[in-house]
Parts: C-alpha cells; sequence; structure tokens
C-alpha cells in the first residue's frame, strides 16, 4: 500500500480528533443545557472517531489503527486545552478514558471502514458496536446520572 493511500487521511484523522477533543472542552461551558452533555460523553467520541475514520476512505487494518489514534488524540485534545483553560484533567496519556481509547478505538475504527467499503449484507452487523455504545450510553444517561444528564441528548 502506498504511503499517499494511508498517510495524508492519518494526518488528518489525527489532527482533527486533537482539535475536536479540545473543541469538546469548550463544548461543555458553551453548547445548550440540552446538549452539553454530548461533549462530555464516550458516545460523543465515539460518533467523532467513526465519522473522522469513515471520511478518511480508509481499509480495515488502517482504520482499526485509525480509530485508535482517533480516540486517543480526542482526549488528549480534551486535556491540553482543558489545562490551558486552568482545569487539570489527568497526565497524558494516563486517563482512564485513554485505555478506553485503546480498546475500543480499533473497534470503532474497523466498524466505520466496514460501514465504509464493506458488503452490504455486513453493514448492519460492522455497525453493532456503535450501536451498543449509543445505547447503553443512553440507558446509563436515563438511569444513572439523570440528574446531570438532559434527556434531549
Amino acid at each position: 500500500m502506498h504511503p499517499r493511500q494511508w498517510l495524508v487521511p492519518a494526518l488528518l484523522v489525527a489532527v482533527s480528533s486533537l482539535v475536536l477533543g479540545g473543541l469538546t472542552s469548550y463544548g461543555q461551558t458553551v453548547l445548550p443545557d440540552s446538549l452539553h452533555s454530548f461533549a462530555n460523553s464516550a458516545g460523543g467520541w465515539t460518533i467523532l472517531t467513526f465519522g473522522l475514520v469513515w471520511l478518511s476512505r480508509v481499509r480495515p487494518p488502517v482504520g482499526a489503527a485509525l480509530g485508535l489514534v482517533s480516540f486517543v488524540l480526542l482526549v488528549e485534545g480534551y486535556r491540553i486545552v482543558s489545562g490551558w483553560r486552568g482545569y487539570y484533567y489527568a497526565e497524558p496519556l494516563q486517563d482512564t478514558f485513554t485505555i478506553v481509547g485503546l480498546l475500543a478505538g480499533p473497534i470503532v475504527g474497523v466498524s466505520a471502514a466496514l460501514v465504509r467499503s464493506g458488503p452490504a449484507s455486513w453493514k448492519p452487523l460492522v455497525a453493532a458496536p456503535v450501536a451498543a455504545v449509543l445505547i447503553g450510553e443512553g440507558v446509563y444517561g436515563l438511569t444513572v446520572v439523570a440528574a446531570t444528564t438532559s434527556p434531549v441528548y
């Protein structure tokens, strides 16, 4: 595989993830109450990771790597911008969500790549991990953290 087929998409996913992760630090304070939970959720970052890998048009093996990179850099972007804003988040690459990103990122990345380029009959199955995250987070939001999570999100 020629580097142009993965290097440019990888750089775009990495830079976009850092920027979007940083924006989520602001999103928690500037989005309307009904949406600010999006900026503080694993589901939100899962959607961003899925979308960035899907837009990159890479094949599944590269998608797995970019899913990992995206998830981790979303967390790092959030950490960096939160630090600039005077909020302590965590030491670099040592947050719980970094570990989640290392484990879930490749699954989300492969899912995005296969939804984009896989056989049509696979698409419902390969989209299932992302759907499961969103359903699980919805249930968690409505039952465990309902007092601080908007039911709109």
